[in-house]
């Protein structure tokens, strides 16, 4: 006779035990909210020690630490623990990720990152774009650009992510694909509400490119669009139309 699957994690306990733990998490996400990081602390180490095989009371500590103390390094050991406990809980993976890459160790990060890629993760955006700013960070600006091309797949309308590609593209010298991109990021931004910080970009690469004329009108509508405010920008963009 074959054996029984193993049981799905959560299953086989009472009904009435899983909805007091789902309570008690409830406290903890409100005590975390709150500011009182240390009492959701100490609520979830009692909870870890009534049931130490619920690998959710593990990523919830992790987030605990990594959310309201910023201690990635100490939130490593609850994301890792509930990895071993639950495999298939890929937000526990997505979370140390996050939290390596924070630590400045990108070659761990990334391999996490591939795992929930090769694992088809909901949020492929989220997964991709944290892949390219830790290949960045090792300098294979070859792969970042790779993977801001395979976020945008994801999430073509993103402003942000052609913005993030077009610098990329920039540092690679491909300058006339940066231009592309940047021109669909200020497309998808709109008129209404257009970006100045982005308009200085594509004037900043068109006036390196040698298109004065556009370069112009790009810092004069990123001025335009900052209403007059007296602020760095401000002064950066009327100092560049003045050197035009």
């Amino acid at each position: 006779m074959s054996e029984a699957p193993p049981p799905r994690r959560g299953q086989g306990r009472p009904p009435g035990e899983a909805r007091a733990v789902l309570e008690q998490l409830r406290r903890v996400e409100r005590l975390r909210k709150g500011g009182h990081v240390e009492d959701a602390l100490a609520l979830l180490d009692t909870l870890i020690g009534q049931f130490p095989k619920d690998a959710r009371l593990q990523l919830e500590r992790g987030l605990t630490l990594a959310i309201g103390k910023r201690a990635h390094a100490e939130a490593l050991a609850p994301y890792s623990a509930a990895i071993a406990l639950a495999p298939s809980m890929l937000s526990a993976r997505l979370h140390r990720a996050v939290a390596l890459a924070a630590l400045g160790r990108h070659p761990e990060a990334l391999d996490d990152l591939d795992a929930l890629e090769a694992a088809h993760y909901r949020n492929q955006t989220v997964v991709e774009l944290l892949r390219a700013e830790s290949l960045e960070a090792l300098g294979r600006l070859a792969d970042a650009e790779g993977a801001w091309t395979a976020a945008l797949a994801a999430d073509p309308k993103s402003p942000w992510l052609h913005e993030q590609r077009a610098r990329v593209r920039q540092a690679l010298g491909r300058s006339h694909e940066a231009l592309a991109d940047l021109d669909a990021a200020v497309h998808l931004t709109g008129e209404e509400l257009p970006d100045p910080e982005l308009l200085r970009d594509r004037g900043l690469l068109l006036l390196q490119r040698g298109d004065t004329r556009r370069a112009g009108e790009d810092f004069r509508a990123a001025l335009a669009a900052l209403g007059g405010s007296e602020e760095p920008l401000t002064v950066e963009l009327r100092g560049l139309l003045a050197d035009g």
